[in-house]
């Protein structure tokens, strides 16, 4: 049963319940409040892929600012972890202008692409290079950054060590990912 998540949308009373549910490792009880600490990540062996650690505690700051959320997981139980947002119900009242909203598959789309440009290099500028295996995030950073800086990105180690060979300085900073396939994060900070 590996890679099926189970989504729910319900509703109950005067409550909309949101859940997700994935068939993963699961989260030890002691656990579920550190999982919504920002940068804490449970340690796996399995895996060599890890995130950020940001995800949850993000949900959980704009979840807990409107209503709940619940964790339901105990590995020693059975597998999996399942999410749950509880959200008062809303209802449109009469007279009330409902707008539609569209959604633009091509940005659907382009979640997942490298959607950067990087420009010429502008000496009056500081250098970052990302290396960052989450392309979103490299979106993300490339766009805060590259108003005020010299800004490059590489999605892996040696992509990174290939990008800082063809730079004509070093760069004055790297924002690096410590752990993503190839060449991880510490063999390049070394």
């Amino acid at each position: 049963m590996t890679g099926v998540i189970e989504i729910s949308l319900q509703i109950h009373e005067e409550k909309v319940i949101f859940s997700v549910k994935d068939c993963g490792i699961g989260i030890p009880p002691e656990m579920h409040k550190k999982v919504f600490e920002p940068y804490y990540q449970i340690a796996n062996q399995k895996r060599n892929i890890q995130g950020m650690g940001l995800g949850l505690p993000i949900v959980k700051k704009v979840i807990q600012d409107l209503n709940e959320i619940q964790i339901d997981s105990n590995p020693k139980v059975a597998p999996g972890t399942k999410i749950t947002v509880i959200l008062p119900k809303y209802t449109v009242v009469e007279n009330e202008v409902v707008s539609a909203i569209t959604i633009n598959k091509k940005v659907v789309n382009d979640i997942d692409s490298l959607n950067i440009k990087e420009s010429l290099h502008n000496p009056n500028k500081s250098t970052i290079l990302i290396v960052e295996d989450n392309v979103s995030m490299v979106n993300y950073l490339f766009k805060k950054l590259q108003a005020d800086y010299n800004v490059y990105a590489a999605l892996n180690g040696s992509d990174a060590l290939k990008k800082m060979k063809s730079l004509s300085m070093p760069p004055d900073l790297i924002i690096s990912d410590i752990y993503y396939d190839g060449q991880s994060g510490w063999l390049c900070i070394r």
